[in-house]
């Protein structure tokens, strides 16, 4: 299972996208630079965390480097034809790596989603129930987690979190939806 900090950090690859989108749109001399480098980035975070979708961003980025424009019955497209057509590629190889991002992690987000749901209910009776009874009790996961454990009433769903989403995930949105759920000191 994919950890949400993997997750968000490829999140916080997508909001440069916009950037790089618009340099390759507006046809400045560094646009293709741009996304080579956004490309690199993404390819740098998911060898990092030993992605197979590695791979792909090496290939896209490959692609978009060593494009050539159409060929005419004269020769290459030269000038301004050739500029355009360098740009519609280059926004074409951006969009197929955001689709790999989004297929890539689609399942697990899916799983993620539906897991922070019982966790904000889980996190609601862990506070009725005095487990938890401020933001700083709340950083201790460990502890929490392990009384929810001996809870006979909450284990099921805790084991049904940790089942699904796996444990460090399981806490992670479990203190997340703490900070939801605590009255505001």
């Amino acid at each position: 299972m994919l950890s949400i900090k993997v997750i968000e950090e490829f999140h916080s690859l997508l909001i440069k996208l916009p950037k790089a989108a618009d340099l390759v749109s507006a046809g400045s001399y560094s646009a293709m630079g741009a996304a080579a480098e956004w490309l690199s980035e993404a390819e740098r975070l998911a060898e990092e965390h030993q992605l197979p979708i590695c791979a792909d961003f090496a290939l896209i980025r490959g692609e978009m480097q060593n494009y050539l424009p159409a060929r005419r019955e004269s020769g290459y497209e030269s000038g301004r034809t050739a500029r355009l057509m360098k740009q519609k590629n280059g926004i074409e190889c951006l969009r197929r790596a955001k689709e790999c991002i989004g297929q890539y992690f689609s399942g697990t987000e899916t799983l993620i989603s539906e897991s922070s749901v019982l966790c904000r209910k889980l996190a609601a009776v862990a506070v009725s129930k005095g487990y938890v009874k401020g933001t700083a009790q709340a950083e201790d996961m460990g502890a929490l987690m392990e009384m929810l454990q001996r809870d006979t009433e909450l284990m099921p769903a805790l084991t049904n979190v940790i089942g699904t989403v796996g444990y460090g995930n399981a806490r992670c949105l479990l203190q997340k939806e703490l900070r939801t759920v605590l009255p505001d000191e």
